[in-house]
């Protein structure tokens, strides 16, 4: 039986005699992980309702990466029932100072954010276990402690999320798990102070086991992180990483510098929490060594748990352009077989790959400059509804079809000349249906791209954009007149100085 809880306190701010204490040796507690960690998919919380193996960013949770502790060390921490283990992290506020990368040629470990706290949305967590039940606690603590300071003992939760039923094991061999919790369902969505990276308000977060091991030690988080080599940067990862503001080797931009949303092991960068620490808080314990207090694994692994902080709203980012080619609608012709968009803002309907129609996939840009700047291009095109695991194409046209054209089972509106941005071989919708650019494997902006193409964008010029994906049912759109491909509606978009 699946269930949540969901409550949300004030913080206690503890004083000075509350906080440091030095970290004691915990790495008897470490286990090897030697099995497969599996994507469980996303817990909607506020239902009880799962979808399975696919990407928050397609369910509520997201779109942004805004915290990611990814960087699988290996291991695991194994705990007893109702053990607590608290750790920390830090998103960035307008005054954290940057901070240069000793391992990412002109990378940075820290960087200012846009916003003294932020949204959180979803979370996701990773864990192994032998056992059939696996039930757990998860706290978050805003303006935990210091980012200078170890271990504070934790006041009153932000937010707190008791949970049931989680997936677990056959009881006999080892099963690794990656869950993400969708907030949004819930209207349990919660608030995390930002850091200066100096002085103040570093988060927390808890993972109380509930339920009895099958076995001593055979049940806890899986430990991320990179190890520390001095300062703020970190070996065997890609950096430190609050993803939204990042930079590390998969890309210097977002969103191609974050891992991808929902897969595990990464496609793209994982990165070490933003000024994680080499320690963390165990409380109700009955066998730790010095009983509750700090611990840390000897510097190896880092002393840090697997964690991703998802948020709906960043600070400036903001839709910008203008939504056309809706067909069927003013002046633009129907969709080729009468499969006209159900949803709002959409292209026309596709034959939904042996799922649920999805009612018209959507093209959304948006930028947090909340314009399209050409001296300053941080655009993101998103194409949410398309076909899943399939190829996908940005396309962007220097001229508008202002009617529009059949185009496979849609209509297309982008004219004139036409560059594929991510071409060749396209991209890979996510099993949510949602495909971006840029991303890891076409990491330049619209603007550097298109002018590798020969056809550079400058300020004052219009450009249309649309995705087309394929859609290859020979039976949902005949040709003629229709055919094995589809497309978003088109985007227009004013470039700006």
């Amino acid at each position: 039986m699946l269930r949540s809880s969901m409550t949300t306190a004030s913080v206690l701010l503890l004083g000075a005699t509350a906080l440091a204490q030095s970290p004691s040796d915990l790495s008897a507690r470490l286990r090897p992980i030697t099995s497969e960690v599996k994507n469980a998919g996303v817990l909607h919380l506020g239902t009880g309702q799962w979808t399975r193996n696919a990407s928050p960013s397609a369910n509520l949770a997201g779109p942004a990466v805004v915290y990611a502790n990814t960087c699988n060390s290996g291991y695991f921490g194994a705990m007893i029932q109702n053990e607590i283990w608290v750790d920390e992290g830090v998103l960035p506020d307008p005054t954290m100072p940057t901070q240069a990368s000793t391992v990412i040629p002109g990378g940075n470990d820290t960087a200012p954010g846009c916003a003294s706290s932020y949204n959180i949305n979803g979370f996701m967590i990773a864990y192994c276990t032998n056992s059939t039940v696996f039930d757990i606690t998860v706290n978050f603590y805003s303006a935990y402690q210091s980012p200078t300071i170890f271990c504070t003992v934790p006041g009153a939760p932000t937010a707190n999320f008791v949970i049931t039923g989680l997936p677990a094991s056959n009881g006999a061999t080892q099963a690794c798990w990656l869950v993400s919790f969708d907030l949004d369902a819930a209207s349990a969505t919660f608030s995390l102070a930002a850091s200066s990276g100096v002085d103040t308000n570093a988060f927390g977060w808890s993972f109380n086991l509930n339920s009895a091991p099958v076995a001593q030690n055979t049940d806890g988080p899986i430990i991320a992180g990179g190890q520390e080599i001095g300062g703020t940067s970190h070996a065997d990862c890609t950096g430190t990483d609050a993803s939204r503001w990042d930079t590390g080797t998969a890309s210097v931009a977002y969103p191609a510098n974050v891992v991808q949303v929902g897969n595990f092991p990464a496609t793209q960068e994982e990165g070490t929490g933003m000024l994680t620490q080499d320690a963390f808080r165990v409380d109700g314990s009955t066998t730790a060594p010095q009983g509750p207090g700090c611990y840390y694994f000897l510097g190896n692994p880092l002393a840090s748990f697997h964690l991703e902080l998802y948020s709906d709203v960043i600070c400036g980012d903001a839709v910008i352009g203008q939504s056309i080619c809706i067909p069927g609608q003013a002046g633009v012709i129907a969709c080729p077989c009468g499969n006209n968009p159900v949803n709002p803002n959409a292209g026309c309907e596709n034959s939904g790959q042996g799922q649920p129609q999805t009612g018209g996939a959507t093209l959304t840009a948006t930028s947090p400059t909340a314009s399209a700047s050409v001296g300053n291009d941080l655009v993101t095109l998103t194409a949410t509804a398309v076909r899943t695991n399939t190829t996908s194409l940005f396309l962007q046209g220097n001229a508008l079809i202002a009617a529009g054209a059949v185009f496979g089972d849609g209509v297309r509106c982008a004219g004139g000349q036409l560059l594929r941005l991510n071409s060749p071989g396209g991209t890979l919708s996510d099993a949510g249906g949602t495909v971006q650019y840029p991303n890891a494997g076409f990491p330049l902006s619209i603007t550097a791209r298109a002018a590798a193409l020969g056809q550079p964008i400058n300020a004052g010029d219009t450009r249309w954009y649309g995705v087309y994906y394929r859609d290859p049912s020979l039976t949902f759109c005949p040709n003629p007149p229709g055919n094995t491909w589809n497309i978003t509606q088109t985007v227009e978009l004013n470039w700006v100085p």
